[in-house]
């Protein structure tokens, strides 16, 4: 039994999210399709009982060629310093595969659903912000700063938009995902 997968699960059963359970090699896993305002990703809920980690990653859908790796390393790491205060991206160099993670250690802590929503909500919105981003450094011609710049505008536009009420520029999950 993972009690931190079973608060994971709960949380994605009050909310009435469609997942898959995958139970293999004394590890077991969630995951979730979203769509959300920029990109369709996939959410992946993960416990490490051993070390008392949980985990969310989101995979973005598409690999990023070889030709391209270098100039996305470059934004990936421009965001993570100066715009993410939770979480990174990561870019597997030899798969091209791009990756959204957060990791909280609990190690004498309870897990709550309140935590396992945040960690969740946190992770599929910094992807949904920065994806205009990655878009426009493959196929915009854009340099990574360039990209981040154009990333934070539409995403101030679309909170202006929806008149989404933000306490802080720092904490966008006052923007709901149910």
């Amino acid at each position: 039994m993972n009690k931190y997968i079973n608060t994971f699960e709960d949380l994605l059963t009050q909310e009435d999210w469609s997942y898959q359970k995958h139970d293999s090699d004394n590890r077991v896993y969630l995951s979730s399709s979203y769509s959300g305002q920029n990109a369709s990703v996939t959410l992946v809920l993960d416990a490490n009982l051993k070390k008392d980690w949980v985990m969310s990653f989101v995979y973005l859908p598409s690999k990023i060629q070889q030709a391209f790796r270098p100039a996305i390393a470059e934004l990936l790491c421009r965001i993570n310093l100066s715009e993410i205060g939770l979480g990174h991206f990561d870019l597997d160099f030899d798969d091209g595969e791009i990756r959204f993670r957060i990791i909280f250690d609990l190690e004498g802590s309870h897990f709550s659903i309140e935590m396992a929503r945040n960690m969740r909500d946190q992770a599929l919105l910094t992807v949904d912000k920065f994806y205009p981003a990655i878009m426009a450094v493959l196929y915009g011609d854009k340099t990574a700063q360039e990209a981040i710049d154009k990333s934070l505008e539409l995403h101030q536009k679309y909170l202006q938009d929806t008149k989404t009420p933000t306490p802080d520029t720092d904490n966008d999950t006052a923007l709901s995902l149910h």
